[in-house]
């Protein structure tokens, strides 16, 4: 570490190199843990939308029980997030389908929506 703090430009010379010789393999390798990571995820929400059941992967979404989702928003990326649901011990997310999540969000007025209803 203490050669990294005394060499920063070079390192960063080294590792931009690096990327760009192998940038096709750094991409398939993130796809790759990306989607393990989301699949792990899934499991550990039951596979299907809480609502309704609706159970295809790729309109399931991750929800935050108690709508705060907006105190999170931005805070972290993707891959943080997804530790954070995995590290959960309380129940502060659930998995909706998207039809649901937003259902939800705009009954619950978690989205400026809500505030046009009827």
């Amino acid at each position: 570490m203490e050669w990294y703090h005394a060499n920063k430009k070079k390192a960063k010379k080294s590792q931009r190199k690096y990327y760009l010789k192998n940038r096709e393999k750094i991409a398939k390798k993130n796809r790759t843990t990306s989607q393990e990571l989301r699949k792990k995820v899934l499991e550990k929400l039951g596979n299907k939308c809480k609502h309704c059941g609706f159970d295809d992967w790729r309109a399931l979404q991750i929800d935050h029980v108690n709508g705060d989702g907006l105190k999170e928003d931005g805070q972290s990326r993707a891959r943080a997030f997804a530790n954070k649901v995995l590290n959960d011990k309380v129940g502060k997310y659930q998995l909706l389908c998207a039809n649901c999540n937003w259902i939800k969000r705009y009954e619950k007025q978690e989205t400026t929506l809500g505030k046009y209803r009827n």
